[in-house]
Order: C-alpha cells, then sequence, then structure tokens
C-alpha cells in the first residue's frame, strides 16, 4: 500500500471529498490528487499536516508495508519522532527506487560491520 492509498482511505473514511480536504488544508486540489494516484510523493512536512488534520500520527500514513506489524510501527514512529535527522533520513528514503534501497542498506550494514551494534 502506497502514501496515496492510505490517503484516499481515511479520507473517504471521513466523509471527505478531494475539494474539502483542499479547501481544509489549503493544498491545491490536483495535488491532493497527485497524491492519491502515486503521481507525486508528499514530503515528511505535508504528511505531518495531514496526520495533524485527520488527528493521527504521521507514521501511520507512511506505507511501511507488511515489514512492521502495528505495534513496531508505533516504535519506529516515535524514534523518528524524537531523531530529527532519522526522520530527514525517513523523508529522503520514501524517494528512493529500489536499486537506491539495495545501496542504501549496504553502506547501513558496512558501517553496523565497522562500528558494531
Amino acid at each position: 500500500m502506497n502514501f496515496g492509498t492510505l490517503l484516499r482511505e481515511i479520507r473517504v473514511q471521513r466523509g471527505l471529498s478531494q475539494y474539502q480536504l483542499s479547501n481544509a488544508l489549503d493544498i491545491p486540489q490536483a495535488t491532493i490528487a497527485a497524491y492519491e494516484t502515486g503521481r507525486n510523493e508528499p514530503s515528511f512536512a505535508v504528511i505531518e499536516k495531514f496526520a495533524k488534520f485527520f488527528n493521527v500520527s504521521p507514521y501511520s500514513l507512511i506505507p511501511f508495508g507488511d515489514i512492521f506489524d502495528d505495534n513496531e510501527k508505533a516504535i519506529v514512529g516515535e524514534l523518528v519522532l524524537e531523531n530529527e535527522k532519522l526522520a530527514d533520513l525517513v523523508e529522503i528514503v520514501q524517494r528512493f527506487n529500489e536499486s537506491d534501497m539495495d545501496t542504501l542498506l549496504t553502506v547501513a550494514k558496512s558501517l553496523k560491520a565497522k562500528y558494531g551494534d
């Protein structure tokens, strides 16, 4: 599941049209449509704006997929909230393709091996 799907689901669950959400958040309706269709990905600051409006954790809107269960998602979310550098990293990684992710994982494993646990 991607951010756009999560956004659409919560918007529909709350009974809002794209137009209503657009007006409430002062975000162009076309931008919301682009998020929902996956044509654009929001910055973490925009995700936080949606989360605040819907009164949910911003990390409930980040598609961690099947990697984490709900409890683990909450833990990861708290870690990111507490660490600005980790939040920056999460924002950057959201835009990575599969090859970029493989490269980052290789670098991270190399650093772990060098500096230990």
